[in-house]
């Protein structure tokens, strides 16, 4: 965008020139007509100049006018009781975007919204009640604006609710009650509620225990990128739990994972590389999905390069990757002083 208008400014000013041009040869040749002609030159030249102006304020400035006005109107709306503007002034002063951050002036607004029945921002007083954030912390009351939120379907408060209950924090443990608000949030395509569904159906835990619907769930949160999702359906394609065994697609579903950076499925591909499950066996690029793992302090990808540098010394002292072996070792120890 910003370079399009630089490219139409430039021509604009380029035909602005040729028409000055054009101005003074009339006025060499028709001596009586120059004093109008030096009028109009100079009105071009100040055209020139407020339009690059203009141009340059555009291009330079856009996103802070924008948001200057954005804010003004939500100012506005909030005070006039717009339940949408003063859940969003809320969030703007939470986030100190183009306010000072405030949370006490957040929650206030989150009230005056959450009162009038505005589901978003009833989930945001709950959770500032919840976490003591600009208020007394206070778990019950976090709760009941949390569930106020949820029965109107907000899936975010579905959520957490469904979590509150299931491991009884802030509320008294009821898993049932706790899986009934997960399945309504796995429902409406939140993946965290599908990941964490998928793991008590495969566990067991709050429902009969059900691999093939765990395999389910799990997918349905891996075809949205849940890093933590994929890794685990890989794991049941490794082992063939719930569903056929299937080692490449295993390694497939850990490969999309570890692109993402999760660490457990980066060890774990460096270890399908290094034996050949599932893929060609590649010494070098299971080094590199170990290096990776263990950069972000992944305990089994650390042991896992001790055990290639005591087996292949060798390979190890002439390979990219591996001389970075001693700074993660170093920093691994310092981190368990």
């Amino acid at each position: 965008m910003e370079k399009v208008v630089w490219i139409g400014y430039v021509v604009a000013t380029f035909l602005l020139i040729c028409f000055v041009c054009g101005v003074v040869k009339v006025a060499i040749e028709d001596n009586q007509i120059a004093g109008k002609i030096i009028i109009c030159i100079i009105w071009l030249i100040i055209f020139l100049a407020v339009s690059g102006t203009i141009v340059y304020i555009v291009v330079r400035w856009r996103e802070t006018v924008v948001d200057w006005l954005s804010l003004s109107f939500v100012l506005i709306l909030s005070k006039l009781g717009h339940t949408v503007a003063q859940n969003r002034l809320g969030v703007r002063h939470g986030e100190g975007r183009g306010v000072l951050q405030d949370y006490t002036e957040a929650v206030k607004w989150y009230r005056k919204s959450a009162k009038k029945g505005n589901a978003y921002a009833q989930y945001n007083l709950g959770f500032h009640y919840f976490y003591g954030i600009g208020v007394p912390k206070d778990e019950t009351e976090g709760i009941k604006w949390i569930r106020k939120s949820a029965e109107q379907g907000l899936v975010d408060a579905q959520f957490d609710l469904g979590v509150y209950y299931f491991i009884g924090e802030g509320i008294h443990e009821d898993k049932k009650e706790g899986i009934k608000w997960l399945h309504n949030a796995a429902e409406q395509q939140h993946a965290n509620a599908q990941h964490w569904l998928a793991r008590c159906y495969q566990e067991g835990n709050g429902v009969y225990q059900n691999k093939e619907v765990a395999i389910w769930w799990f997918r349905q949160a891996a075809k949205q990128g849940h890093a933590k999702a994929q890794c685990d359906l890989g794991w049941c394609y490794h082992n063939g739990e719930g569903v056929p065994k299937d080692e490449s697609e295993g390694a497939r579903w850990f490969h999309k994972a570890a692109k993402q950076g999760f660490a457990p499925a980066q060890e774990l591909l460096g270890r399908c590389y290094f034996f050949g499950i599932g893929v060609s066996q590649n010494i070098e690029a299971a080094a590199e999905w170990f290096v990776k793992s263990a950069e972000q302090g992944y305990e089994m990808a650390i042991e896992a390069l001790k055990a290639i540098q005591q087996r292949h010394a060798e390979y190890a002292s002439e390979n990219v990757g591996f001389d970075r072996i001693d700074e993660i070792f170093n920093k691994a120890k310092e981190e368990e002083n």
